[in-house]
């Protein structure tokens, strides 16, 4: 897919304007805190229906108005398209799909990005919760009723917690229903994301390879409760029987400590934890490996490459890193922030930001 404009109003900094983005590389250049991440920001919004900096919409409306408004014109399948999202400060949020009103879970998997941000090379070092959502979020752009599926999942939860704390007898009976629930929504889950991490075990460990010479191999391991079952109705039974034998934990600890909530994902690079052994240069090319992974499974289920958003990545890779990535991605839609104009990607259409105002470069 190719995104061709986006038009910004009364976002966070932006002033009012039409940005033209080239089918190739787009170099968005300026100093710090003028508002180029804000444009990433603002991109990425279309594909995940939510920020990768705050929970809190109500920031992305700048402070002299009281709405913003954000839209797309793109090309996917062939086909001139459009979104559209509207945020009020007293009202929720719009969301418009070639001019029709849409729910978040019909806008997912129509504007496919994939985002390096900074903190994304933190993914092997952070907790579980940071690895959870880069899989969840990677399965819901190749099957969007898996988004649906989190959510439901996520309200079931939210519901069995609250009857953990319940000192109503009656509310307490009904544990068990809740646990079915809970289980038959988990086990889809864990069969989704494990078979999606087998496929990106085969793009990344290629990524890996080219980047270390041929000198580091990766793979993945889903850390489960489940263990290693790949049929979905016993993993429901081992889901369902773990919530049963857990259940007085729970009713202590006043929520629900076992579920593919705590789930996690394993990163072995040369056979060991890339966690615990791995050198702050090897656990950024295992990250790359994996969003560039993630990258072309997308290709491969929809048979289009998203577009590449980096966010001032590339000042913290070094010098080989950096020239594979180049050379990887040269041939792609690529929207790059930095804090000065990167030159080695040769043809490049390049855009210069300043207190929100965003122009072309002469």
């Amino acid at each position: 897919m190719i995104i061709k404009t986006l038009e910004t109003q009364n976002f966070r900094n932006l002033r009012l304007g039409k940005i033209s983005f080239s089918d190739g590389v787009n170099i968005l250049t300026g100093l710090n805190a003028q508002g180029k991440t804000n444009v990433i920001e603002a991109l990425w919004l279309f594909s995940a229906s939510k920020s990768f900096r705050t929970n809190n919409e109500k920031e992305f409306i700048n402070h002299n108005s009281n709405y913003s408004e954000l839209k797309v014109g793109f090309i996917k399948n062939s086909r001139e398209q459009s979104a559209e999202l509207r945020y009020y400060e007293k009202k929720r949020r719009e969301i418009y799909l070639n001019d029709i009103k849409v729910k978040p879970s019909e806008l997912i998997g129509n504007f496919s990005t994939v985002l390096f941000f900074p903190s994304h090379l933190n993914l092997i070092k952070e907790g579980p919760d940071m690895r959870r959502k880069f899989i969840d979020f990677a399965i819901s752009q190749i099957k969007p009723q898996y988004f649906s599926l989190i959510s439901d999942y996520n309200k079931v939860l939210f519901q069995r917690n609250n009857m953990l704390k319940s000192e109503d007898i009656d509310q307490l009976q009904t544990l068990e229903a809740w646990d079915i629930k809970l289980a038959k929504l988990g086990a889809r889950i864990y069969i989704l994301r494990k078979k999606y991490l087998k496929e990106l075990e085969k793009h990344a460990k290629n990524v890996i390879y080219e980047i270390s010479g041929g000198k580091e191999t990766l793979s993945l391991e889903y850390l489960s409760v489940c263990g290693d079952e790949i049929d979905v109705w016993k993993t429901e039974e081992i889901l369902l029987n773990k919530l049963f034998i857990n259940r007085d934990r729970d009713l202590v600890l006043g929520y629900t400590d076992v579920g593919v909530h705590k789930d996690d994902l394993g990163i072995i690079l040369n056979g060991k934890s890339a966690k615990a052994f791995a050198s702050q240069g090897q656990q950024r090319s295992a990250v790359m490996s994996l969003k560039l992974g993630e990258a072309e499974i997308l290709k491969t289920v929809t048979d289009e490459y998203p577009i590449l958003l980096f966010d001032d990545v590339f000042s913290e890779l070094d010098k080989n890193r950096k020239n594979y990535i180049i050379e990887k991605i040269r041939d792609k839609q690529v929207i790059i922030t930095a804090c000065e104009n990167l030159t080695d990607f040769g043809e490049s259409k390049l855009f210069e930001i300043s207190d929100g105002y965003v122009k072309e470069a002469e």
